[in-house]
């Protein structure tokens, strides 16, 4: 009559919880099932169990232990009874990129007085884009936009290796930001960009070098690391036009709003499903 002698147990109380395996390495877009392993194995039919991610921009997990890969970073899975909880650490492994572009063109905005280098904007770009004169955007393609410092005495592109740095010398290239001012946002310094008649998407570029060298056509090698640990190496051989933006119409950042996700298809890689942090145009 309700006694319970020693070695008892009540069959409707989880004593532990544990996922298989506690660490996970996925690709972006790859969604992998984890087992939760609940005992007494009877306690799950009266016991609810939650899933949540510390994270969703990285993955996501659906009520059955799910996990899909969003984006590069790593986030903690936890799987919760009443009284018990277990985890496993998800790791997105970041992409790489290696695009060779058809198109270049520079803005120089002149020289800046409180450094004496020149500011030069170079943007290289796919022919699904068109970039004119006052650096205006129309289509739907990629495009490096690289913030570039160079000595005050060059006209052009100067040939010559540059590196990135927050503080402004000659051959330096300044780092990707999102500045926002009251409630616009913009996208400044360097970043690889995907940009679409609807908005902007942006992987910012922390770390890289430039090689410009000349030789008739410019040949331009890229290799940098983005905000997540993206990789992206670039490359370009042509001619590039030079444009006088120093005083009036400077279009080298480009104003945004309201953040979303948005997916990103590289054309060589048609199979990846890049999730970026995206910016729709503020109209």
């Amino acid at each position: 009559l309700g006694l319970c002698f020693v070695g008892c147990s009540d069959e409707t109380k989880v004593q532990s919880v544990r996922l298989e395996p506690t660490e996970l390495t996925l690709n972006i877009g790859e969604t992998c099932q984890i087992e939760m392993l609940i005992e007494p194995i009877s306690a799950i039919i009266y016991n609810p169990v939650a899933w949540k991610t510390s994270n969703h921009n990285v993955a996501q997990v659906d009520n059955k232990g799910n996990i899909t890969a969003v984006y590069a970073g790593e986030c903690l899975i936890t799987c919760k009874t009443k009284h018990h909880e277990a985890y496993c650490q998800v790791t997105v492994v970041a992409p790489k990129y290696n695009l060779a572009f058809t198109n270049g063109i520079v803005f120089d905005e002149g020289i800046k007085l409180d450094t004496n280098q020149r500011n030069l904007i170079l943007r290289l770009y796919d022919d699904n884009l068109t970039i004119d004169s006052t650096g205006a955007m129309s289509g739907n393609g990629l495009f490096l936009n690289i913030n570039l410092y160079a000595p005050s005495n060059s006209e052009q592109l100067p040939i010559g290796e540059y590196h990135t740095s927050d503080t402004i010398n000659d051959y330096t290239i300044m780092p990707g930001a999102l500045r926002q001012e009251e409630n616009a946002y913009y996208a400044t310094g360097s970043y690889l960009g995907q940009y679409t008649d609807n908005g902007l998407s942006a992987i910012f570029l922390t770390e890289g070098n430039v090689i410009v060298e000349n030789n008739g056509n410019y040949t331009i090698t890229c290799s940098f690391t983005g905000s997540q640990t993206e990789i992206i190496d670039a490359t370009f051989n042509g001619t590039i036009n030079t444009y006088d933006t120093s005083e009036e119409n400077q279009v080298t950042t480009i104003e945004y709003s309201d953040f979303a996700h948005e997916a990103i298809e590289i054309e060589e890689e048609p199979t990846l499903n890049h999730i970026k942090i995206a910016l729709s145009h503020n109209d």
